[in-house]
C-alpha cells in the first residue's frame, strides 16, 4: 500500500528507499510485540528486494540510481 501510495503522488522511489521503508516497518512491528518476543532478524538487503519486486509485480524501480528496462 505504501508503494502505491507514494506512486500515486508522484514522489521518487528506489531501492534504498523501499529497502529503508521495510526496516522500519519490521522494527515498528517488533516495538509492537513487546519485551518477551522473540529477536527476529530482517535486514532488507538485495535479495529481499529482488524479490518483492518480482513478488509485488512492480516494474520501473530504480536500483542503485538507474532506471530498470522495464516500461514503468
Amino acid at each position: 500500500m505504501w508503494v502505491e501510495d507514494q506512486t500515486q503522488c508522484h514522489k521518487p522511489l528506489g531501492q534504498l528507499i523501499i529497502m529503508e521503508k521495510a526496516r522500519g516497518i519490521f522494527t515498528h512491528l517488533q516495538e509492537q510485540e513487546g519485551e518477551g518476543s522473540t529477536t527476529e532478524m530482517f535486514s532488507a538487503g538485495r535479495g529481499w528486494f529482488n524479490k518483492f519486486i518480482h513478488c509485488s509485480n512492480l516494474h520501473g524501480i530504480r536500483i542503485s540510481g538507474e532506471a530498470l528496462s522495464a516500461d514503468t
